[in-house]
This record gives C-alpha cells, structure tokens and sequence, in this order.
C-alpha cells in the first residue's frame, strides 16, 4: 500500500506539470497482486549484453553516441506485460535471457525498490507512465500490473493531438529533472493507441571529485587523425579500481554513498573494433579484473547527448514479431480504435550526460509506442583518454549498465 501511494503522489505531482486537462489519470485495477521484489543474477549478463548490442546497432562511426539500456529494459518491459505467445516469448527472450515474465517483472520490481532507496550525494529516480488513447481500451490486469510493478500511472488523452504532445513533454522535463525538456517534436500518428514511457534522472558526485585548478587544455586525436583541443579533468588515484591488458585500458571511478561507477575504456585498437565486438561478457569481464592501483586519469570534461529510433535495432535483436501488424499480440495490453488489435510501431529513445569535476548528472526517456492495425606504485597506470574511448555508467552490485557510450571529441 506504501508503494501505491508514494506512486500515486509522485504521478499527481508529475501530472501537475502537464497542461490544462489534455491528460487524466486512470484508477488503476487493485486486483492485481504486487509483485515479490527479487533480483535474477541471470538477468545481469542478459541486460548487459541487451545493453551492448544496443550500442552496436546505434553507434555511428566518428560520431558520439549515447544509450541507456536501463531506460530501455525497463520501457520494454511494461511493454512486456502486453504481449501475449509468440510475442511474449519473444520478449522474455531478449530481456530475460527466455526466463518467465513474473521473473522479468520480479527483477524489474527489485532494481525500482533499490534504487528508489539511493540518497545523500547519489541521486537516480526512475519513472515510468503509460499514455492511452481516448479510444483504446486497456486491461484491467495491464494497468494494474503497470502500477503494481512499475509505479507508472495510466492516463487517457487524444493521443495524436497537440495537447497530448505538450503533456508528454512536460512529464519527460519532469522526469528527467529538465535535463530533457522535450521528446516529442510532432503529435503521434492518429493510428497511435498506446504510447509508453520510462525515464531515468541521475545525479551523481565523485567519491573523489576533481579540483577545478587541475583541469586544463590539451590536444585530443579524433577517429580521422585530427587534433582538437579540449578540457581535462586531472587527478591520481592511489587506489582505484583499473586493468590494462593488450586489448584496453580502463578503470572504474566510483560515485559517493552508492555501487554506481564511471566506466572508461581506452581501447588498444579503435573504439570502433571495441564496439563491434562488445558483448555483456566483457563488460562484466572489465568490471570483475578491475584491481585497486595507483591511476592517473585524464579525462575530457564533456557534454553529450543522442536521440533516435530504436526500432530497427531492436528487430534485429529478436523483437520482429512485436513490430509485425500481422502477427504482434498485445491482446493482454487491450485493444484500440473499434477493436483492432495492437502493435508495437516504435521506439524512440533520448539521452544526455554532462561529466564535470564534481561529479556526473545525465537523463534517459524511452517511449514505446504500440498503434492500432592500496600501496603506492612506483609506476602507475596511466589512463590517458586522449582519444576515442567507450565510457559507461554501471552498477557494480547489480553488474547492469544504466548508459553506455563511445566518445569522439566534440
């Protein structure tokens, strides 16, 4: 009853900032039984892997890119409790390694509590919601496993008018405590029945932050060979968690009072060969060699951001079946206009980071949109991020990344 509450409060507050009456809340069904938080060590290499072929698919060479595969997970999740055979399976596939949705919503409902448990200098809030057309008609069962499992409020609006536009933009500013101020650029399309939403704000500090007079200037070699200048954060860590070997050097630079890190990878190679070969495993194979020494880390001090279609990826990655109008069924999600069945017509995703010397703050919104039809070292490691390099932020107790990116220069 707690959790309902806090979700109830938290989605009149988020609603608050949404224009005049374009959207209304929905009473959610309170049949549907909670769900029983508890963390699949499975589901770690399979969001991580989720997370690594997501970035595969959606990095473009000499560009900066961005993903959060928490953002993602979660969104699909929901989206998740919809699906019905083959669509279903195909879900559990991708986001639970072919595990059951009760332990996909079990897992979802332990990272929510967790995470909702983080305070002083860490702060991560994850929020979802679910946006219903006028004229779709939702389960019971699906609203109600969305607020029991998700805390996300079910809303009905015109969804292909402009008001709904405007109050989708408004709850992601929200969310995302306005580091996002917008998703949306145009209504949805008329066939729009269902549009579903998971959003992530974190700000974060350095365990040990970065003196502002030890950031300085200095050249950074970008993938074609071209010099650009740029700022770098400075600083030696006596005992920090780092590994070198032929095919990278990285180190993990923990964020005070949680188990989040800053993951930087320099890679022997390219980043592009470090991308096209990254899978779950070696993410989790970087983060378990990691061994406290004595680093000297340089840094860009960056800004970054990235928007885009998800869709095509995540077709690739086995979803087919949900984004096919002839064989998609969301018949546990309801139907739309006249009562035709659903489909899953996109998903779109965007994100930002700002990483400075006293600690990180970065935003995700993904939507889902289903459509009617130690001792000191004599010699340190040097960790030198003076060109492309891939760079994360993980939870080492959950071994999960929340973002995952290569960075080009500016």
């Amino acid at each position: 009853m707690k959790k309902a509450l806090l979700s109830l409060t938290l989605s009149l507050a988020l609603l608050a900032g949404c224009t005049g009456t374009a959207a209304r809340p929905v009473e959610p069904d309170g049949t549907v039984s909670a769900v029983t938080p508890h963390w699949s060590p499975d589901t770690s290499l399979v969001l991580t892997d989720f997370g690594a072929e997501l970035l595969r698919h959606n990095h473009t060479s000499g560009e900066n890119s961005l993903i959060s595969p928490l953002s993602a997970w979660l969104c699909l999740s929901m989206v998740a409790n919809g699906a019905e055979g083959e669509t279903l399976s195909a879900f559990t596939d991708v986001l639970a390694g072919d595990t059951s949705l009760e332990t996909l919503n079990a897992s979802c409902a332990a990272l929510l509590d967790d995470y909702a448990a983080l305070d002083g200098e860490t702060r991560l809030v994850l929020t979802q919601s679910v946006w219903a057309d006028e004229n779709a008609q939702l389960t019971g069962t699906f609203s109600g496993r969305c607020d029991q499992t998700f805390g996300a409020p079910v809303y009905t609006v015109d969804l292909d008018s402009s008001a709904a536009m405007k109050a989708i933009n408004a709850w992601v500013k929200k969310a995302t405590d306005q580091q996002i101020p917008s998703l949306l650029e145009q209504p949805l399309s008329p066939d729009a029945a269902v549009a579903l939403l998971s959003a992530l704000s974190l700000d974060a500090k350095w365990e040990t932050t970065f003196e502002p007079e030890n950031t300085w200037s200095a050249p950074f070699t970008g993938v074609d060979g071209a010099e650009e200048t740029v700022d770098y954060l400075h600083r030696t860590f006596y005992a920090l968690p780092a590994w070198s070997d032929e095919e990278s050097t990285g180190a993990l630079l923990p964020y005070a009072g949680s188990d989040l890190v800053f993951l930087a990878v320099l890679p022997a190679g390219t980043a592009e060969e470090l991308v096209e070969n990254l899978t779950g495993e070696q993410i989790l194979d970087w983060m378990a060699q990691a061994e406290e020494r004595q680093v000297e880390v340089s840094l860009p001090k960056f800004t970054a951001s990235w928007s885009g279609e998800l869709t095509d990826s995540l077709k690739k990655m086995g979803l087919e079946t949900a984004f096919d109008p002839g064989t998609a069924d969301f018949s546990a999600m309801g139907v739309g206009q006249d009562g035709y069945p659903l489909y899953l017509s996109q998903v779109i995703q965007k994100t930002v980071i700002d990483v400075a010397e006293e600690g990180t703050k970065a935003a995700a919104v993904t939507m889902a949109v289903a459509n009617t039809g130690a001792a000191l070292l004599e010699n340190p490691l040097e960790l030198n991020l003076n060109r492309p390099f891939l760079y994360g932020i993980v939870d080492t107790e959950r071994n999960i990344p929340l973002f995952l990116g290569v960075y080009q220069g500016t």
